[in-house]
């Protein structure tokens, strides 16, 4: 007699896995841009959450996800769906909201579309690619919080993870806190190596800004680098 193993979500890498470790158990999902579905389909194969709504603007991804939740058994309990961000979705259908592998602008302007996004109940997890201070300056715009947020490495690059809900009062931050985030006060230690690279990163467009003749931006930078290396060194207070 034959004995098939019963079939598997693939493992998640630090990246996907730390967007999943933000979202709530028993919250339906609605993964926009889901690429190939991993993130749902693990979720959702490993109980944390009941189903949800996979999207993507691309119909090749998209096809990979339908393939990749029939495999493990989820299609009457993942629904996928072909659209721009968050067109396709009404307010009622999930709980949390997560937008991973695209860039911060393009993240932003997803949310901003989305009205019914501010609603105190719901979380955004979000994972930009590139343009991170850019996102945290427009979700503080619109009147978001950062709840939580954790620096992660996978392979030879640095990400950030952010978990975020609707506050209702717009905010206009400094340079410090649209660079930093909520990273320093946590206490993975991924977030100490962002915000320590994210230092360097600014101490190396100083210098580019110092030849270039602009001394005064060129301050700038040094005097954020030094704020954030401080943060940095400083570490989460205890609690």
């Amino acid at each position: 007699m034959s004995v098939f193993p019963f079939p598997q979500p693939r493992a998640l890498h630090p990246r996907l896995q730390a967007v999943a470790d933000y979202v709530r158990p028993g919250a339906r999902l609605c993964d926009v841009g889901t690429d190939h579905g991993y993130l749902i389909c693990a979720l959702a194969a490993k109980g944390k959450i009941p189903g949800g709504i996979a999207c993507d603007i691309r119909p090749g991804p998209l096809s990979g996800a339908r393939a990749e939740i029939a495999r493990l058994g989820l299609s009457e309990r993942i629904e996928t769906r072909l659209c721009d961000g968050l067109s396709c979705v009404s307010p009622d259908e999930a709980q949390d909201i997560a937008i991973a592998g695209m860039g911060g602008e393009l993240i932003a302007e997803i949310i901003g579309r989305a009205v019914w996004l501010r609603d105190c109940k719901k979380r955004l997890i979000l994972q930009p690619q590139t343009r991170a201070p850019q996102l945290r300056s427009a979700l503080f715009s619109l009147g978001f919080s950062i709840l939580q947020e954790r620096g992660v490495r996978d392979g030879r690059f640095l990400y950030t993870v952010l978990c975020c809900r609707y506050g209702g009062a717009p905010e206009a931050p400094g340079p410090l806190l649209c660079c930093t985030g909520a990273l320093p006060q946590d206490r993975h230690p991924e977030s100490r190596e962002y915000l320590l690279h994210l230092a360097g990163q600014l101490q190396k467009r100083a210098k580019g800004l110092s030849l270039s003749g602009r001394k005064t931006d060129s301050e700038d930078c040094r005097q954020l680098s030094r704020q954030i290396l401080a943060l940095a060194e400083q570490g989460p207070v205890p609690g």
